[in-house]
């Protein structure tokens, strides 16, 4: 990775999961418009988490991953990144 820790994936997604969640992600594009952002929460059934948080903070989210992933130098022009914390084993997974 580039210029931020693991440590630092692992403590704003976990603030960003939902309540109940047992893994988080962060997907992050760059476009001609300029970002596309989506942060998913899944239940222990794998299922996905209906996320009804105010806009407001959400957006505090979406800006605090948004900004850890611009310094990686993270996802080029039309190509989808992600970075995946699963909360009950603290693995964290970047693609490529």
């Amino acid at each position: 990775m580039g210029n931020t820790t693991p440590e630092k994936w692992s403590e704003k997604l976990s603030r960003a999961a939902l309540p109940g969640a047992v893994k988080v992600a962060f997907f992050w594009r760059r476009t001609a418009d300029g970002h596309a952002f989506a942060l998913k929460s899944w239940d222990s059934e794998d299922s996905l988490i209906g996320d009804t948080r105010d806009y407001d903070l959400l957006k505090v989210h979406f800006e605090a991953l948004g900004a850890l992933a611009e310094s990686e130098g993270f996802a080029p022009e039309s190509e989808e990144r992600s970075a995946m914390l699963n909360l009950t084993t603290q693995t964290l997974t970047i693609s490529p």
